[in-house]
């Protein structure tokens, strides 16, 4: 007894540290996982720089490509440069030649005589006379587009009282377009129902013609001793077929009865 406690408390100890063991090979799973995704997303970034470095490999080579034209640039450049440098000087030629006042191309002189005294005076009172008669003018414009305010204040409002009524006509007749689509729709699908009324009945029209063919038929047949219908003798057939398995089953019943 004392062996098997021992055994007892060793095995305890042992399943102790095989949960130990346990517990650090999950976490060893746990870090080898964590590293694994810590590879891809390094093999990503990796993969993503080796493109960017394609890329710049790419215009590296373009560039290179492209290095014999710096002479030919340089060389456009500097003419461009020299053209500039001559419109310079020529916009500041003829700019100095613009502004110099000795050139006689620069002005030339009025014609006509100066007006004297009396003239200028007589010249200001037929200017007065025609500032008094703006005036006058101006006064009466003025009255007169007082009164088209006032008249168009009233129009104003006018306007607006009709375009309320506007407005109310407008939505009774959205509300009567809007009752004239519904009564449309609702007589459509009357239209509808009618039409499938007439079509149910055309077809149960037809089978009570043939209903009444049938039947015709059948009272003829009876009349001279034959069954009304292939059907009904099929029926009967099936029925006495029944009647007669029916009767063996409480034939073969009666007899195990008896037999027991």
């Amino acid at each position: 007894v004392q062996d098997r406690n021992v055994t007892g408390v060793q095995l305890i100890d042992r399943n102790d540290e095989l949960c130990v063991l346990y517990e650090r090979a999950n976490q060893q799973q746990e870090a080898l996982k964590r590293g694994e995704l810590s590879i891809r997303k390094i093999e990503e970034e990796l993969r993503t720089l080796r493109i960017q470095m394609q890329s710049i490999r790419r215009r590296y080579t373009v560039a290179t490509k492209r290095l014999p034209e710096k002479d030919q640039l340089a060389a456009q450049l500097k003419s461009i440069e020299e053209d500039l440098s001559a419109a310079r000087r020529r916009t500041e030629r003829l700019s100095t030649s613009l502004e110099n006042p000795s050139s006689g191309e620069r002005w030339r002189a009025l014609e006509g005589d100066d007006p004297d005294v009396e003239q200028l005076n007589a010249r200001i009172v037929v200017l007065e006379d025609r500032i008094n008669a703006k005036r006058e003018q101006l006064l009466e414009k003025e009255l007169v587009l007082e009164e088209v305010s006032a008249l168009t204040e009233k129009l104003r409002a006018q306007a607006v009282q009709r375009r309320d009524v506007a407005k109310t006509a407008a939505n009774e007749l959205n509300d009567l377009q809007t009752r004239i689509r519904t009564t449309t729709n609702g007589m459509l699908s009357t239209v509808s129902e009618l039409s499938m009324y007439q079509a149910t009945a055309l077809r149960l029209q037809q089978e009570k013609v043939q209903r009444e063919k049938v039947l015709i038929d059948a009272s003829w047949r009876l009349e001279h001793g034959e069954p009304p219908t292939e059907e009904a003798v099929a029926e009967w057939t099936r029925m006495e077929r029944r009647r007669l398995q029916a009767a063996d089953a409480s034939m073969q019943q009666e007899k195990g009865m008896e037999m027991v």
